[in-house]
């Protein structure tokens, strides 16, 4: 049952009507407002706690503020003074139904309609909500053609009312009868109460094979967004738009409908808001695709998505006309480049404020739906202000991670004195803004490999014991993180004249324009790691194809990409199925490490990264090879191994002595750095020592810190080795590399 919102906006008016300082409007009082009137009558009560007056107000206040228990011990109290209280019961009603006990709040709208005749239609259709909820449909209908017959109801209430009997009597599979009514509804309001009677109408034509009539009506029912969601009352405070018109799509000429938005805007505002804008059609074309783009990233990369689909977006040309906008379509006051309306579903932005403010409106929505635990890092929004990408042929790529250089500029007085412990101090109280200097931990945070963790313990409110969610994303407390943030705010200083020059938020509707413009910035691109989703994939699919900014894709490269480190060289199964090389920006205890990454997920060889050399200092003892590991997403496993060869073995036969490598004990998913060993003899007639780290299948593991320990006596010197076999252990923290 359907526009419950409607009525209970039309009770609140009537209940809350001369309270003091509070709008006649329902939809104009604000919560904070709300609040403090509940403050106001709390304190009065204190005197007489027995008002029954007083104690009604603040049921009233308690409903709008959506909190129901406090509202139901209110009401009860009224009730236990005044058994026959008809508007207690009446709201009470109210409140069972948002908690849905459907049961309970039929028996109080009977008693209430039994007790007094006043406000009979709106009780009226309150009955028929619980009717239709308990599915007595049949009385569901009497009460709504009880509210048809009433000499007093308004063309809004019939609307309703047939809107509602034609749902009711589809589900009955009285398609003729439904036809009727949507009719009658649609010949009231042409927009057919929010699409719904248009939707009815669709599918009782198909039912009736009638198609000439269904197409016609199903497009329409598109067209205003309406989406069936099964039998159910919409709660007051969580407006569902999609079943519902909202007055403020009425504005706008044209519409995009995409799977999880619909996006509103207009060609020509020179008639409503004085403006020569007019790139608006472009501008929420490309919006639309991204915005979908957007979206399958984050659910792939970082958090699985709990959508309320579609969202309403509502596209300005401009700063004033989208400010205007707001307050006289939205009843919203307050001014942001980027506005989210979670009570209205809706995003609002305009054209000139840029592709960033989309990143940063949307993942705004994601915020307020799943991670709204979030109490020390709102920087994490403002995080999604700075990305580039493209969109070919159904696929589409994204990459984020960079500096927003306006950002940076407010921020830069406090780099690099701003410790962690302050930022979060200063976040909490709340009294000043410090999204900039928030942003820059955002910043931080990623570059560390900690953002999907992060977000994930957010959404799960889950601190690990720790003060924090950034304490339990590091697993460390903040005095322990404090050095590696110092050390990144002073690299952030050192460079900051390159990164205000980062360009703004681009995305391009094919790889080759995107290509054009890594091109014209790649003075900006080429010492900054292209961090990103690392994916590029249908919207719809998570498979892995990176590339960086600089066009070094790795999607369909079969050349073993990656500059290898200084004494290591390739190997494995299928090795050209690996990229492999240093990576400058992850390591464990220094500036670099070791890394292999499959290039195809589905990749059933293996690749390892290695190196050997001469056995002589080893023979006769016990060697303990150490290493730290971190992986992602590893499929099927990965592994540090060492081999001990003698002679034939070096000339390419299987004659080693002894070999570990870990596939008992295989390190398999996304682990943080962890110590790894294998321990091996290496017996007389020992001529080399092998190792390395081994990739079986899709993900990444990066290695460093390699280190050897032995105990025993040496034994003799070997003959007889390898070309690729060295002197010694070498470049084990892998600093240097093969580059010239």
């Amino acid at each position: 049952m359907r526009h419950r919102q409607k009525l209970q906006a039309a009770l609140l008016s009537a209940l809350l009507a001369g309270m003091q300082n509070l709008p006649v409007t329902a939809a104009q009082h604000k919560n904070s407002d709300l609040v403090k009137a509940t403050e106001v009558v709390s304190e009065k009560l204190k005197g007489e706690p027995n008002d029954i007056t007083k104690l009604f107000q603040r049921a009233a206040l308690h409903f709008a503020l959506q909190k129901y228990d406090a509202a139901l011990l209110d009401l009860n109290h009224i009730l236990e003074l005044d058994e026959k209280n008809a508007s207690a019961l009446f709201l009470r009603s109210n409140t069972y139904l948002s908690l849905k006990q459907y049961q309970a709040a039929l028996a109080d709208i009977d008693k209430s309609l039994s007790l007094s005749k006043d406000n009979n239609i709106d009780k009226l259709f309150q009955r028929s909500n619980c009717h239709y909820m308990l599915s007595q449909d049949s009385e569901a209908i009497s009460d709504l053609e009880q509210i048809l017959k009433a000499g007093t109801v308004t063309a809004e209430q019939k609307l309703m009312s047939y809107a509602n009997l034609a749902e009711i009597k589809f589900r009955l599979g009285q398609y003729n009868e439904c036809l009727a009514d949507c009719s009658k509804a649609i010949a009231i309001d042409p927009r057919g109460c929010g699409g719904s009677a248009y939707y009815w109408r669709a599918e009782s034509a198909k039912a009736l094979k009638k198609m000439a009539l269904a197409a016609p009506a199903a497009a329409k029912a598109k067209q205003l967004g309406f989406v069936d969601v099964g039998r159910a009352v919409v709660p007051n405070g969580d407006l569902v738009y999609a079943n519902m018109f909202d007055p403020a799509q009425k504005f706008f000429h044209h519409r995009i409908d995409t799977k999880h938005f619909a996006f509103f805007y207009k060609t020509d505002f020179k008639n409503d808001y004085k403006t020569e804008g007019n790139r608006n059609e472009e501008w929420a074309k490309l919006v639309a695709k991204f915005a979908e783009s957007f979206l399958t990233r984050i659910n792939a990369d970082l958090l699985k998505l709990d959508w309320p689909a579609p969202v309403n977006v509502y596209m300005m040309p401009d700063k004033a006309s989208q400010h205007k906008f707001l307050q006289e379509q939205m009843d919203y006051p307050d001014m942001c480049t980027g506005t989210i309306l979670p009570k209205r579903n809706a995003l609002v932005f305009h054209t000139d404020s840029g592709l960033g403010t989309a990143g940063h409106v949307i993942f705004s929505q994601i915020a307020h739906n799943q991670l709204d635990n979030d109490d020390s890092f709102s920087g994490l929004i403002a995080f999604f202000e700075k990305l580039y990408g493209y969109q070919e042929k159904g696929s589409s790529a994204l990459y984020w991670g960079y500096h927003n250089p306006w950002r940076l500029k407010l921020a830069a007085k406090s780099l690099p004195d701003l410790t962690l412990a302050k930022l979060i101090k200063l976040s909490q109280d709340s009294k000043d803004d410090t999204q900039c200097e928030e942003r820059l931990l955002s910043v931080f945070v990623f570059k560390k490999e900690r953002l999907k963790r992060y977000i994930e313990l957010v959404a799960a409110n889950d601190r690990r014991g720790y003060g924090t969610f950034l304490e339990a994303a590091f697993d460390k407390p903040i005095a322990q993180i404090e050095p590696e943030w110092h050390q990144y705010l002073l690299d952030v200083k050192r460079n900051l004249a390159k990164l205000e020059e980062i360009p703004a938020s681009e995305f391009f509707l094919s790889k080759a324009a995107f290509d054009k413009f890594v091109g014209e910035h790649r003075d900006n691109f080429k010492d900054l790691a292209l961090h990103a989703s690392n994916r590029s994939s249908k919207f719809d699919n998570a498979a892995v194809a990176s590339a960086d900014v600089l066009g070094r894709t790795i999607e369909t490269n079969k050349s073993a990409p990656g500059v290898l480190p200084k004494g290591w060289i390739r190997g494995g199964s299928d090795p050209n199925q690996y990229e492999m090389g240093v990576d400058k920006s992850v390591s464990h205890n220094g500036t670099t490490s070791g890394y292999i990454k499959a290039i195809d997920p589905s990749i059933k060889g293996f690749g390892t990264l290695m190196q050997g050399f001469i056995a002589d200092p080893f023979v006769g003892k016990k060697v303990k090879l150490t290493c730290y590991t971190k992986t992602r997403d590893v499929k099927d496993w990965a592994g540090v191994w060492m081999r001990v060869d003698g002679p034939s073995s070096t000339n390419g036969n299987s004659g080693y002595l002894s070999f570990d490598n870990m596939q008992d004990r295989p390190i398999k998913g996304t682990t943080d750095w962890t110590e790894r060993s294998v321990v091996l003899d290496v017996p007389q007639g020992s001529t080399s020592i092998n190792c390395g780290i081994l990739l079986s299948g899709g993900g990444q593991v990066w290695v460093d810190d390699f280190a050897f320990s032995a105990v025993g006596e040496s034994g003799k010197p070997s003959t007889k080795r390898a070309s690729y076999i060295n002197d010694e252990p070498t470049n084990l923290n892998f600093d240097e590399t093969n580059e010239h």
